[in-house]
């Protein structure tokens, strides 16, 4: 036997498929809001990676929510709120008091298109404000001089 041969140039296109869920690389996010401030106010922002293809489909797609929020204990409402689409975490409340809380810490998710989960923290400490006079102790100090 003499065999032929032939040859021929073959494209293959990888689909994606959502094996990669949402990660934060750094685990715990670090974030500061002025004591009483607006109801609003931007916080940071959270970022998730998601190492799905991009270009194709949603299963590199994130959309943000707070998995685990903190009270305002006055009113029954979150303290804060997240930017489904860029991660940006506000105050959804005024005035916090830093001399009352001067720190708080919540669980965010990241979701892809595909159902894939994966959290990280916001651990955010309240700035302090000269917002409290000086006071006495007592109301009346004696004291003799020779």
């Amino acid at each position: 036997g003499n065999g032929l041969v032939g040859y021929a140039d073959v494209q293959v296109n990888l689909k994606d498929i959502n094996d990669n869920a949402p990660l934060f690389p750094q685990g715990v996010y670090y974030g500061n809001v002025t004591e009483n401030g607006t109801a609003g106010m931007m916080v940071m922002t959270m970022t998730a990676t998601d190492y799905d293809d991009l270009e194709e489909g949603t299963n590199a797609k994130l959309k943000y929510s707070i998995e685990k929020n903190v009270i305002d204990e006055n009113t029954g409402t979150p303290i804060f709120e997240i930017e489904e689409e860029t991660g940006v975490i506000k105050t959804a409340v005024c005035c916090l008091d830093r001399e009352k809380t001067p720190d708080y810490s919540i669980q965010v998710v990241a979701m892809d298109g595909g159902g894939l989960k994966g959290t990280g923290t916001a651990s955010i400490r309240v700035k302090d404000i000269n917002d409290m006079p000086p006071t006495f102790t007592k109301d009346e100090w004696v004291t003799e001089v020779d």
